[in-house]
């Protein structure tokens, strides 16, 4: 508070105030919301109003509107963060009965509000899909019509959760937001305190993520209260495996065992602890139907996964002999759950050995009934891995007619999902963009076009939607009714004079040597590459101005923030984004994405909640993935390539830049094997799915 200190004659200390400063003061400190209804109201109001304000100053002009970059972001910013706020708040007002229910209303305004600053503004997609949901909340009576938009966007719609937590539909929603997004809907369960189902919901997290909820009997908070007050047994089971081993063991994977006796809490802990049986244990467990904390199992489950993935992969130079023997002593069951969740991190060369080994050690018969015996986990991401790695007809061979046609049947149906994900639909979408054999590609658009029929006729429209996409897709028709992801135009990506490109790299030992490749491409005559401590910035000596800047993976942390203060002191931000690292960095490098992006290059870290969240940030982004790790000879020429296109002031056709980069590698074999498993965007069925999709829905 601005004010300064003053004495007068009778050495008495007054306070000097600005007028306005007073008025804030004096206004201000007369309410509180014990108030009465109407100043508490009016306060809330007010604290809205003052966060709009500072909002507004972020570009140092009052006038309800922030100038940040182009012209469709400004106009997303006003109406978002002013007109449709100053909509709802009136909503509100005239609408809302319940005294108590209109304060938590604008108190969740408020803390959108809150949340933004000038460094996140312009990430509009978080916050207008939030504002657009609570006014949609506002005007429906029920929430039946919004529960597959909510689904779609199940952490968005927590974050407005006061606006329907009283409506009767709401317990369906949260339970199925369980299932799907358990450690969002923790943050938020006070808010349903309230709520008659708030207990059945709380239970449903503990069956389901005791892992993730372990934290809060640490420390005094609402959720510890219920928890330890319960008389319910999964309740008091949790509780003594915290009373007895605390916070850091991994037992709580064990809930189900315990909870029946068939393992102490001691021994559980025990076997925790060691990490090559407790993962063999976790896969025995995944395989059971129904299964008990089962968000927690596969968590646990995945990382295991992608370090022993890892290890094999360290030793890609290695004779097989040497590189699998870690696994020498896995069986099928095993090595099958490897492979399917550490997808992220797999190599091609680590896939087909690790295939190989699978495949003789299958003692069944048909492979129709080994699937069955692993609970068909995850087996659209296994047959679309096949697909991709060329291995499908051999895995089909040990299927009878009617086994392989039930197997279609089971990879086609139910796409839309009880918990409003679309991921299944997207694995499909991606399988087919992967198949070479004509027929198998038919009899799976038909038995989409049959599933389309049936769902139709039994009156669920938002699964009629969803395969009816699906087969616009995959057939390629329509084209003018969905979004152009094989041409980028050179406008699109300079937006003045200058494109900038921001690479991430990271901090390993193969970051380093990928950051040594990438700079020795440049070292040409037509590069400029300006050498700073934590990061470097190359541009062209001739064509058009792309300023390319990439961090020093030593210098991982100062080096990405330095290139961001970059971006915002220029108030611009980099329509090319690069992700140099491994799919365990890939939240990072998508936490710096904007929604100006329009090329994002994600490597194999576009699996289908990557890209989904890639476009939650950059809507208009065109996605370049990988079904594996890429090489650096690669990774390099097809950035390159991108590039000079740019400089040269060229749109970009996907199809015939890919041609191109193809005829480049002609003479080294192992990088076109390679290069074969990148995945430009005309490609990616997957992405195209997800954005038509969102853009329809």
């Amino acid at each position: 508070m601005n004010f300064k200190l003053t004495k007068t004659k009778s050495n008495n200390i007054t306070f000097i105030f600005t007028p306005l400063i007073l008025i804030y003061f004096v206004f201000f400190s007369c309410y509180s919301l014990h108030s009465q209804p109407n100043d508490a109201l009016a306060y809330i109001v007010g604290k809205i109003k003052n966060e709009q304000r500072r909002i507004d100053l972020f570009d140092s002009i009052i006038d309800n509107r922030v100038h940040f970059g182009s012209q469709l972001l400004n106009d997303k910013i006003q109406q978002s963060l002013f007109f449709k706020i100053n909509d709802l708040i009136l909503l509100i007002e005239k609408r809302e009965i319940n005294y108590k229910t209109k304060l938590t209303k604008l108190e969740c305004i408020l803390n959108i509000l809150k949340r933004i600053e000038p460094e996140n503004i312009e990430l509009t997609a978080k916050y207008e899909t939030q504002i657009n949901l609570a006014n949609r909340c506002m005007v429906e009576n029920e929430l039946t019509r919004l529960i597959p938009i909510m689904l779609s966007n199940a952490i968005g719609a927590l974050e407005i959760l006061p606006f329907y937590a009283n409506k009767p539909e709401c317990r369906e929603f949260l339970l199925k937001v369980v299932q799907s997004s358990p450690t969002d809907l923790i943050g938020h369960f006070k808010q349903i305190s309230e709520q008659s189902y708030s207990d059945t919901v709380l239970l449903e997290l503990v069956k389901f993520a005791p892992g993730e909820l372990k934290g809060y009997l640490y420390s005094q908070n609402y959720i510890n209260t219920v928890i330890r007050n319960s008389e319910n047994v999964w309740m008091k089971t949790f509780v003594k495996i915290y009373s007895e081993v605390g916070l850091k063991s991994q037992c709580y994977s064990f809930l189900d065992d315990i909870r029946y006796g068939k393992i102490s809490i001691s021994n559980a802990d025990k076997l925790s602890r060691e990490p090559i049986a407790y993962m063999k244990k976790l896969i025995e467990l995944i395989n059971k139907n129904p299964i008990t904390a089962k968000y927690t199992i596969e968590k646990e489950l995945q990382d295991l996964c992608l370090k022993q993935i890892k290890i094999i992969n360290d030793l890609h130079e290695e004779k097989d002999e040497v590189r699998f023997a870690s696994i020498n002593n896995f069986n099928a069951n095993e090595i099958y759950t490897l492979i399917v969740l550490g997808e992220s991190e797999i190599y091609t060369s680590t896939f087909i050995g690790m295939y190989k080994r699978m495949d003789s050690k299958i003692n069944t018969k048909s492979n129709f009934v080994f699937l069955e015996e692993q609970g068909w986990l995850e087996f659209r991401k296994f047959i679309k891995m096949c697909a991709g790695y060329n291995t499908l007809n051999s895995f089909l061979y040990k299927f009878t007619a009617e086994e392989k046609n039930i197997l279609f049947h089971k990879f086609c149906e139910g796409l839309e999902d009880v918990i409003g994900n679309i991921e299944n639909a997207v694995t499909v979408a991606d399988t087919y963009g992967s198949l070479k054999d004509e027929a198998t590609k038919k009899q799976l658009e038909k038995l989409i076009t049959n599933y389309f029929y049936i769902v139709t006729a039994n009156g669920n429209f938002e699964a009629s939607k969803l395969y009816e996409l699906l087969l616009e897709i995959i057939s390629n028709k329509h084209l003018t009714n969905r979004p152009n992801i094989s041409i980028i135009s050179s406008s699109q990506l300079f937006k003045s004079d200058t494109c900038y490109e921001h690479l991430l790299f990271y901090k390993d030992k193969d970051g380093d040597a990928s950051f040594k490749s990438f700079i020795a491409s440049y070292k040409n005559p037509d590069w400029i590459i300006e050498e700073f401590k934590n990061y470097v910035r190359i541009s062209p000596k001739k064509g058009r101005q792309i300023i390319i800047y990439a961090n020093r993976p030593e210098k991982e942390g100062e080096g990405q923030t330095e290139i961001r203060d970059i971006f915002m002191a220029k108030n611009r931000w980099p329509e090319i984004v690069v992700h140099r690292g491994h799919s365990f960095y890939a939240w990072a490098t998508i936490e710096s994405l904007n929604p100006e992006a329009r090329i994002v290059v994600l490597g194999s870290c576009g699996g289908y909640n990557n890209i989904s969240k890639v476009l939650d940030i950059s809507p208009e982004s065109h996605i370049v993935s990988s079904k594996q790790i890429g090489t650096m000879l690669v990774n390099n020429e097809v950035i390159y390539q991108i590039n000079e296109t740019v400089r040269l002031g060229k749109d970009i056709d996907w199809a015939l830049l890919w041609k191109s980069i193809e005829t480049k590698f002609k003479g080294n074999k192992e990088a076109l094997e390679r290069f074969y498993d990148y995945i430009p965007p005309h490609q990616n069925l997957g992405a195209l799915f997800i954005k038509t999709y969102r853009e329809r829905i």
